[in-house]
């Protein structure tokens, strides 16, 4: 491996000797330990090699963390569109009968859960308005 391959931090710390080992320069008592520690760094990742897993995992975890981000606020804002879409929903179909028949014939579905919520919350008696209305107006 060439020097220019190490990180720019590490490469002055590091030369290689006359036995040709590496070894230390301008070392203190004062930084020896964290001299110590970058070499340590430095040949754990020169054993490494480049293609790895060790190191091609820190390069995918790298370029991965922009998109997990990403990814994590397009999640978060469907949930929130989904969360007011409820309540808006659920807000027009508590203010208007006609809207309510207008979903029992599209969407029944949502029309039961609606139902379902509202006699949830102790609020009975709406279905059956609604369908004596509706029975009445066929009529």
């Amino acid at each position: 491996m060439t020097d220019h391959e190490f990180p720019r931090s590490q490469r002055k710390v590091m030369r290689a000797g006359r036995d040709g080992k590496r070894a230390l320069i301008g070392s203190t008592e004062a930084n020896r330990e964290e001299s110590l520690k970058a070499t340590d760094e430095l040949q754990a990742w020169t054993s490494a090699g480049p293609s790895s897993p060790a190191s091609t995992c820190l390069r995918v975890a790298c370029t991965l963390d922009p998109l997990a981000k990403k990814i994590f606020k397009g999640v978060l804002l469907a949930e929130l569109v989904g969360i007011f879409g409820a309540y808006f929903l659920f807000k027009k179909m508590n203010a208007s009968q006609d809207f309510r028949q207008t979903m029992s014939k599209k969407f029944p579905f949502i029309l039961k859960l609606y139902y379902k919520s509202t006699e949830h919350s102790g609020m009975y008696g709406i279905r059956e308005q609604d369908q004596e209305k509706w029975l009445n107006s066929k009529n």
